[in-house]
């Protein structure tokens, strides 16, 4: 922390939050647009999930598919605090990495 360094697994978090991010603002190609599905498509009636505007998680058995994207961006999205989803893209990496 002094040295003002990063580590790896915090910087692929950044990443894959950032990825969630431009997602979620629809700032991705078209090609992605339905790559994830949002808790308010699963069903209508209001949930935490739902006002904390999550996504939905696969149902996944082995650790294999733990990492695999589909699973794994949006679990870390869904981790984050909706002060941080809500901010600009440029504040949204800087609270990433103080988070």
């Amino acid at each position: 922390k002094s040295l003002q360094v990063i580590k790896f697994y915090d910087l692929v978090t950044i990443y894959i939050a950032t990825f969630m991010y431009k997602f979620h603002n629809k700032l991705l190609p078209i090609a992605f647009h339905s790559f994830f599905t949002s808790v308010t498509n699963i069903h209508n009636y209001n949930t935490i999930l739902a006002a904390k505007k999550s996504y939905y998680l696969l149902f996944v058995r082995t650790n294999y598919a733990k990492f695999n994207i589909r699973f794994q961006d949006p679990s870390i999205w869904n981790s984050i605090d909706n002060d941080i989803k809500l901010s600009s893209i440029a504040m949204f990496k800087t609270k990433m990495q103080v988070h």
